[in-house]
């Protein structure tokens, strides 16, 4: 199933807030996944028009979500730098404002939203432990590889989608949603070392690798 992805650019003012004792890392069109960070009505600013709400037709919604993971692979400048400084690699699941239509207020359309993002994020999170594994077997094999794990995170996450969608949305299976948001906690407490931190997020909103030792080699901000 295709989830609504448009080309993006980020923005470059963030704006982090904390209610709570929750603390929210977005920009005027992002907001990044952190732990107690909610998607609420007011994020979804994508203007309605026609094909919005043949869309929501289409599937049957009154809201359209698009969720994105951000991913990013900064590199050494001097190879002969390698031995010493290891590839970065950050990924951060994002809630695309601009992206997200909404037509019609529905408490069970933003728990499924959130359902979604929840999802995304731990579709990093495996992928963080995957490229760990990965580079035991040899330094460097993580970055090499980085746009085939790239895709299959993505690959991961629209499987997982799609499934949530058909037996949500198109069967209407009973106490389906309840299901996957039980089994999305579980997986979210067994991968919590794996975490995306503010640290990858703000990685996306400065545009630019923490340290002039490094160039930004591979990102990718959204996927059809």
């Amino acid at each position: 199933m295709k989830y609504f992805v448009l080309l993006f650019v980020l923005y470059p003012i963030i704006i982090s807030k904390s209610q709570a004792q929750q603390t929210f890392i977005e920009t005027d069109r992002f907001l990044y996944w952190q732990y107690g960070t909610e998607i609420n009505f007011d994020d979804f600013a994508l203007p309605i028009d026609s094909i919005g709400i043949k869309l929501c037709e289409k599937y049957g919604t009154n809201s359209l979500a698009n969720i994105q993971i951000h991913s990013i692979l900064d590199y050494p400048k001097n190879k002969r730098n390698l031995k010493t400084l290891d590839p970065k690699i950050y990924f951060a699941p994002s809630f695309c404002k601009d992206c997200s239509l909404l037509l019609k207020r529905d408490s069970s359309e933003l728990k499924l939203a959130q359902l979604y993002f929840d999802i995304a994020e731990y579709c990093t999170r495996l992928t963080r432990k995957n490229i760990i594994q990965l580079e035991n077997n040899g330094k460097g094999l993580a970055a090499a590889a980085f746009p085939r794990i790239v895709d299959e995170m993505y690959k991961l996450m629209g499987e997982m989608f799609g499934a949530v969608a058909t037996q949500v949305l198109i069967d209407k299976k009973p106490e389906a949603y309840e299901k996957w948001r039980k089994d999305c906690d579980n997986l979210l407490n067994e991968t919590k070392a794996f975490t995306t931190t503010q640290t990858d997020c703000l990685r996306f909103i400065n545009k630019k690798p923490y340290s002039d030792k490094y160039f930004e080699s591979y990102a990718v901000f959204g996927k059809e």
